[in-house]
């Protein structure tokens, strides 16, 4: 590359890391839809008494007036047939309107909790995982279907031995379970093997099904001192790396979020296995990665995961990666009954938009009264769903709560419990709202620990905080603008350099129990959990 060339890169480059997410690139690309379904957890037995109980909902799942009164489910019971049913029926039918999807992601927990206290509980999971499934393509046949195996698709929950290498029992369970959705015999062999896979759905657009279970904190049995359960993390890379190869992008799906949770605030993973995962997702982000879809947490959330510390650390590439869970279809831990259609961009294979459909599970009409409610860039005024849009979000949220002020925060909060009533989760207190923040920008808990003490004190002094913030993110601005001018200026001295000593262009240079307490540990986790991220002004607790 002739030193010309080279400045006006460094030119080209300046202007564009200044101006590129100020537009989305919906306007020039062919977008098309897919549909995202997470969290169904099908309750057969709603309104009769082998139905199951929750936690302090007495009996209303099990009274056969609950069919009459609550047809639909209620808050603490999980999902009915009647409500998978008209879900699946109302999400067909937008669909349709919306000229049909390309595929649909369904992010894992088929089968209802406490599957493992019935009669027959293994061949009840199978039974129930396998009408799910039959529900979803008998109203979208030949439409293709990429699941992921959620904690409650297990017998019993969390459970699954990864030193079970021949004749793994879950591993059969899931694979037989799941076995219609499969299009080859290599997706049904590599899923048999550790319950993972990945798909080429389109000439660009790679998906990647993880098994995200073996390296929860709640897996059991314990067998968190084995480095590489399933050999999964070599496979993913090697998965990444062919994508790259063949100029491909890549969604990474799962069901648990590699990050913490948004009520205790502790790693939804075991903490090595997390930074094995981003180790690998550093590498492949964002030329090959284009986005991480997971569930588990029942609500509408998203995180903006950044780089961990190492030793190739940039204050100003810092790297931050998009991470987003969907909401869920069950109403057990207080949200509304949902589904997403998902806007994307076809070439690129970017997440554009989504919109989210639901209906107030607590006051049903039959058949239930569907409501959209805005767009994901409509609710939050920003023009895509990339990691500058997610931290544009951030850092207005952050503003807001030292301003004291309400619009942003309503509108976050509602859209994280589907908008199920104030009593479910109110946040309109700064205590909330700090926590909600340094969850939105931590990885590990630690970070958000160092977040909540050290970031946020400033808060108690609203009247500087946010002219501390225009004047941290002016002063960031001009360093990289001098910076700019630095690298141009010394890259002209340079050039004129070679100029005055050669002649020729040959010289010029190129360039991741006990079961009682287990199942007790599930609830506080299953009840909502979420995930982690980092911001502009918002200082990042540095990993050690």
């Amino acid at each position: 590359m002739s030193s010309f060339h080279h400045c006006s890169a460094i030119v080209l480059y300046c202007f564009l890391s200044l101006f590129v997410s100020s537009k989305g690139q919906e306007d020039t690309n062919f977008t098309s839809s897919f549909l995202w379904i997470s969290d169904i957890h099908l309750e057969p037995d709603y309104g009769t008494p082998q139905a199951i109980n929750h936690h302090n909902h007495n009996e209303q799942c099990t009274l056969t007036s609950a069919n009459e009164t609550f047809p639909y489910g209620q808050f603490g019971c999980d999902a009915p047939m009647l409500l998978v049913e008209q879900t699946l029926n109302h999400a067909q039918q937008v669909a349709a309107e919306k000229g049909g999807v390309d595929f649909i992601i369904a992010s894992g927990d088929f089968c209802r909790h406490g599957n493992e206290f019935v009669d027959n509980p293994l061949q009840s999971t199978q039974e129930i995982i396998e009408t799910v499934i039959e529900m979803v393509q008998s109203r979208f046949p030949g439409v293709p279907i990429l699941v992921t195996v959620g904690n409650n698709d297990l017998v019993p929950d969390y459970y699954i031995d990864v030193e079970e290498t021949d004749n793994n029992t879950m591993l059969e369970l899931v694979t037989t379970a799941f076995n219609d959705t499969f299009i080859s015999e290599q997706e049904v062999s590599s899923f048999r093997n550790g319950a993972y896979f990945s798909r080429n759905i389109s000439d660009t657009l790679t998906i990647i099904s993880i098994n995200t279970i073996i390296y929860s904190r709640e897996h059991s049995p314990d067998q968190q001192n084995i480095e590489d359960p399933f050999g999964q993390f070599v496979w993913l890379k090697d998965q990444l790396e062919f994508a790259q190869t063949a100029g491909r992008r890549v969604w990474i799906v799962g069901h648990i979020a590699p990050t913490i949770g948004s009520y205790a605030h502790d790693n939804l993973w075991h903490a090595p296995y997390m930074t094995r995962y981003y180790d690998i997702i550093k590498e492949y982000f964002p030329s090959v990665i284009g986005g991480q879809l997971f569930g588990h947490l029942h609500t509408d959330e998203f995180r903006l995961a950044h780089d961990v510390y190492s030793s190739d650390f940039d204050l100003f590439m810092l790297r931050k990666y998009p991470l987003y869970i969907a909401s869920s279809f069950t109403s057990i831990y207080g949200s509304n009954p949902s589904f997403r259609l998902v806007t994307y961009d076809v070439d690129r294979a970017d997440l554009l938009d989504y919109d989210t459909y639901y209906f107030n599970v607590s006051n049903p009409t039959i058949p239930p009264d569907w409501i959209k409610s805005p767009s994901f860039r409509e609710s939050f005024d920003v023009p895509d769903m990339s990691r500058e849009s997610l931290r544009s979000i951030i850092n207005r949220l952050a503003a807001e709560s030292a301003n004291k002020t309400n619009s942003l925060w309503e509108t976050f909060i509602s859209r994280q419990s589907i908008y199920s009533p104030p009593e479910m989760g109110p946040c309109l207190d700064q205590i909330c709202r700090k926590e909600w923040v340094c969850t939105l920008s931590s990885i590990f808990e630690d970070q958000y620990e160092e977040c909540v003490v050290d970031t946020w004190n400033p808060w108690e002094h609203s009247s500087v905080s946010v002219p501390f913030a225009l004047v941290a993110a002016s002063v960031a601005v001009v360093i990289v603008l001098l910076g700019c001018i630095w690298k141009i200026r010394r890259c002209l001295l340079v050039r004129r350099n070679y100029e005055i000593q050669y002649d020729d262009d040959e010289h010029l240079q190129d360039e991741d129990d006990n079961f009682e307490s287990h199942r007790q540990s599930m609830v506080e986790i299953t009840s909502g959990e979420s995930a982690a991220a980092t911001d502009d002004f918002i200082d990042v607790p540095e990993i050690t």
